[in-house]
């Protein structure tokens, strides 16, 4: 998943203590709605890193719900000149939510179906439920995703459901309002 990165650049992210041959025994935990591994690495190549190595390294952990940065480190490469170049194209969150897309691609059991199926639950139209559903949206966008069916997956509720409350969102000016030139 290089999409929407700059020409040239590579990235690739994986679960630590991932093996092909037992790819069951990965330890999953919950971290915003989704089955995320405990730990993960993202790698990511410039064009100017030069012989062998997986260039600069974010170690993420997913602790208490919420992934964090763990470690920041390099592999074969000086870390310093390409550290300031990465930063300068994402902030630590933005990598963080790119970590997050391509690791959930990456396992070969998706996010949405290593996550217990919860009984339909019922969801009142609160400003709270609606700022979540802001959250989640915005956070699928980021990522590349689509955002009706990450509201959808997130909380476990029909298309039609989540486009309504997607709608709810954006009349409440929680999202941005749909205009001719952003549809384009």
């Amino acid at each position: 998943m290089n999409a929407n990165l700059p020409p040239g650049w590579e990235s690739f992210t994986w679960p630590i203590g991932w093996q092909p041959s037992a790819p069951e025994a990965l330890r999953q935990v919950r971290a915003g709605g989704r089955a995320l591994p405990e730990q993960f690495c993202l790698a990511i190549r410039t064009p100017d890193m030069t012989g062998p190595g997986g260039g600069v390294v974010f170690t993420y952990e997913v602790r208490d719900g919420a992934v964090t940065l763990a470690h920041i480190g390099s592999v074969g490469q000086e870390i310093t000149a390409h550290l300031a170049q990465i930063l300068a194209v994402r902030t630590p969150d933005e990598w963080q939510w790119h970590a997050v897309a391509q690791v959930a691609a990456f396992r070969p059991v998706s996010a949405a179906e290593a996550v217990p199926e919860q009984a339909n639950k019922r969801y009142k139209l609160t400003a709270e439920h609606l700022k979540k559903v802001a959250e989640v949206y915005s956070e699928a966008l980021d990522c590349g995703e689509p955002p009706t069916r990450a509201v959808q997956r997130h909380f476990k509720t029909a298309h039609s459901t989540a486009a309504k409350w997607i709608g709810h969102a954006r009349r409440t000016g929680l999202l941005p309002k749909i205009t001719k030139e952003a549809a384009a």
